[in-house]
């Protein structure tokens, strides 16, 4: 049997998480680790960083093996597959009247 796959999301992209999913790949894991984030971002965060990591981009198609460490698997998701920007606050007086609390995650898109 074949070890699972796990996809990992790094969040926000100028936040904490893109640097914690490249330490995770600095270590041996059980299971297939899969990135769903941009690889030029995380191309260019790892050598802000002085890591050594090899980012492939996922074959989704074939059997999972076990994570290797130092290499990356990285499911690029399209830009279309994106919500748009209408959906962000426009302008200081959406926050201050709390449009943000109608979309919580609007800063995931902005």
């Amino acid at each position: 049997m074949s070890p699972a796959r796990i996809a990992i999301t790094p969040g926000e992209p100028a936040g904490i998480g893109p640097d914690v999913c490249l330490q995770i790949c600095q270590q041996a894991w059980p299971c297939e680790l899969i990135f769903i984030a941009d690889p030029d971002l995380l191309q260019r965060r790892a050598e802000k960083l002085g890591l050594s990591i090899d980012i492939q981009l996922a074959d989704l198609s074939q059997a999972s093996h076990e994570h290797i460490p130092g290499k990356m698997l990285v499911s690029a998701l399209p830009r279309s597959a994106l919500p748009s920007t209408r959906y962000r606050p426009r302008t200081k007086k959406h926050y201050q009247r709390g449009w943000y609390r109608l979309f919580g995650a609007y800063r995931v898109f902005c």
